[in-house]
């Protein structure tokens, strides 16, 4: 049973991560396209365009800040701010990411 549709990418879904509080959710599609979701009323309420696309997407445990991988970057961006996102580089691109 579907009990929430939520429309707004025109590119198929790369990954989707539910905010700690279990509200909010952020997905990213394939066309580098960034959707902040409320999970309560299904409604888009933030949408911003990646540099380049990304397939991990993970919520930091407090859920005040998200994490996205693109080509061989991890970026920590912290919400309610204008700071720029923390850069790691790796060697080849990530396929996975966690907080311990």
């Amino acid at each position: 049973e579907c009990l929430l549709r939520m429309k707004g990418h025109s590119a198929p879904i790369e990954a989707l991560a539910v905010h700690p509080s279990g509200r909010l959710a952020l997905s990213v599609c394939a066309g580098r396209k960034l959707r902040l979701w409320n999970l309560q009323t299904g409604k888009c309420n933030y949408t911003s365009a990646l540099p380049q696309p990304t397939r991990v997407l993970l919520w930091t445990p407090r859920g005040d800040g998200y994490v996205t991988a693109a080509g061989s970057a991890l970026r920590l961006h912290a919400l309610g701010g204008d700071a720029a996102p923390v850069e790691m580089l790796h060697e080849r691109p990530p396929a996975a990411a966690a907080f311990a």
